[in-house]
């Protein structure tokens, strides 16, 4: 199988692109993800609503999105454990402490902080959501899978061809013949 530049390029643009949601704001132990779901007391998720958190003046909000889920990232560190973070889903508050393991520089610090019925729940509700790093390995697994097969592809069409030119190749040769022990050689 030939690839055109064309197409090479393509896949190149979509793995950037794909790569692009890996994008974070702050290291890993500067960085304190508020994570969770807006849901109405029968589980249905509320779209579109305003959601924020507010710890020592420092403040970020954001939306949900279509399945009452959202992301809050706020800049802290190890002097910040312990402390309360006042949270805002719509008309519902509660307040969270952040944790952490003080010294952790290497471990994502995320907080499920959910609201049903707006009531807090500090759980992820059960709910499938793949981080952002997920979806960049699931796209450049992709990639490698389309190429591996894209080699594999062409290596089998390769071999059927040669073999393919080796069957006329032997039918335009006149074939040898074997004598026998008995017969004699005419000179």
């Amino acid at each position: 199988m030939h690839r055109t530049p064309r197409v090479t390029h393509l896949l190149v643009v979509i793995a950037l692109l794909v790569a692009s949601g890996a994008h974070a704001e702050h290291e890993a132990d500067h960085r304190y993800s508020i994570r969770g779901y807006l849901v109405d007391a029968q589980g249905q998720p509320v779209a579109g609503a305003v959601v924020s958190a507010r710890l020592a003046g420092q403040r970020t909000a954001g939306r949900t999105d279509a399945e009452g889920y959202y992301v809050l990232d706020m800049h802290l560190h190890d002097e910040d454990i312990g402390r309360e973070i006042a949270l805002r889903a719509g008309t519902a508050t509660g307040t969270i402490r952040m944790r952490a393991k003080a010294g952790d520089s290497h471990a994502e610090r995320i907080h499920w902080a959910s609201f049903v019925d707006g009531q807090l729940r500090e759980d992820d509700l059960g709910r499938f959501r793949l981080p952002g790093w997920a979806w960049v390995v699931i796209g450049l697994t992709g990639i490698v899978l389309l190429f591996v097969a894209g080699a594999k592809l062409q290596k089998a069409s390769l071999r059927r061809r040669r073999a393919a030119e080796r069957a006329v190749a032997a039918q335009r040769q006149p074939r040898k013949t074997k004598r026998g022990k008995g017969s004699k050689r005419r000179k």
